[in-house]
């Protein structure tokens, strides 16, 4: 197919496992790739899919569709303007029921790379701890539920996955000392709680320093 067809790029929608040989081919032909997530079931199948991306001068771009997403967009928006004051956490759930194809993919990389990717473009960096729980509760061959706590600073965010609760729920909870967000991925929609204690406390200062 690589050779011919006239291609200029492919989308890499197979197996976890075999994800970096078929990209791989993918660009050993010239061609961008655009490969679904996660974009190596391994740290070194990644870091070698990147590096001979650079060295072949071809795009390479993991499936994030998150970041996609107008109401993660806007968030970051909101962010930059400082709407929600100084952030303390953002609280994460993203669970539903067991999907048709697990192979070679645990719950963490099918579902947690994308709120991880979230929190560090919303938070503009990368996380200085990290702490994550596994386990198996339906799934016998590999781990179906996990929890991660990741610190960014002096920003906590708590990650929660599953493929067990029996209804499909994407959120992200954000808190601030101006306002509280709740995103909804799934609608796309953004819910924000104005801090009154907050607003009002702001304006006494400033009365008081006589601005």
């Amino acid at each position: 197919m690589f050779a011919a067809l006239p291609l200029e790029a492919v989308s890499v929608a197979v197996p976890t496992h075999l994800h970096e040989a078929v990209a791989l081919e993918a660009m050993r032909h010239g061609l961008h790739v655009l490969v679904e997530k996660p974009l190596s079931g391994e740290l070194a199948g990644a870091r070698r899919l990147v590096s001979f991306a650079d060295r072949a001068g071809v795009k390479l771009m993991v499936g994030h569709v998150e970041r996609f997403n107008p109401a993660v967009g806007r968030l970051k928006e909101l962010l930059e303007e400082e709407r929600f004051g100084k952030v303390i956490s953002l609280t994460i759930r993203r669970v539903g029921g067991l999907p048709p194809n697990t192979e070679g993919a645990n719950v963490l990389l099918d579902l947690a790379v994308h709120d991880v990717d979230v929190a560090g473009y919303l938070l503009g960096t990368l996380p200085t701890r990290k702490t994550c729980f596994m386990s198996r509760g339906f799934l016998e061959e590999q781990e179906d539920n996990a929890v991660l706590f990741l610190e960014y600073g002096e920003v906590s965010v708590f990650i929660e996955v599953n493929w067990i609760t029996p209804v499909k729920i994407r959120t992200l909870d954000i808190t601030g000392t101006a306002c509280f967000g709740q995103l909804d991925y799934l609608n796309q929609e953004i819910t924000l709680f104005e801090n009154a204690y907050f607003r009002r406390l702001h304006r006494d200062m400033k009365t008081a320093n006589g601005s």
